[in-house]
This record gives C-alpha cells, structure tokens and sequence, in this order.
C-alpha cells in the first residue's frame, strides 16, 4: 500500500482505494462492537476512524469534499465503509463538486 498510514491503534484491517470520483475506505470492526462506538472524521486530505476510543487515521490519495460523505455500516459482517466525493479543482483553483 503506497498510502502512508498516521496511525492504527487497533491494528485494524482496512482498505483505501481511489475509484476516480470517489475514495472509499473499508474498516472491518467486529460486529459485536456497537455502531454508537465508531466515529469518523474526515478532512480534505485525512480520514480518521476512532472505534472504541482506538485511532486509524490515514492520508487520502486525493483531496474530498467532507460534506459529501457517506458512511454505512454492515449489519451481517460489520465493516464500516466510507465513501468520501473527489474535489476537483477549476482553472482558479477553486473547488468544484
């Protein structure tokens, strides 16, 4: 994996990938650990996942739009995934959705 990781603190497995207009991110929490114990923050360049007070934060491949994020949670298996919109910057180098 070329992203460099910040820290993970509960030795999660977990996967990032760039899919063009979108990145996601792939976290396999125990399903017994509750929903209510997982938080994520997600900054232009970061994302950081907390479950259970223990820290995963990552650098992005791409810069994305925190507003325009979407995160679910699988009921069979409990992965958490992420799927965070790509910006795209104009001429100016304004920030376009």
């Amino acid at each position: 994996s070329t992203q460099s990781t910040w820290g993970n603190q509960g030795n999660l497995k977990y996967e990032l990938k760039d899919n063009g207009d979108n990145v996601t991110l792939r976290v396999d929490v125990p399903k017994f650990i509750a929903t209510s114990l997982i938080e994520a923050d997600v900054e232009p360049t970061y994302v950081r996942v907390t479950v259970k007070g223990k820290v995963l934060q990552l650098q992005l491949p791409r810069e994305v739009a925190p507003d325009m994020t979407k995160a679910q949670r699988a009921s069979v298996d409990g992965r958490f995934l992420l799927t965070m919109q790509v910006t795209t910057k104009d001429e100016e180098g304004r920030t376009a959705l």
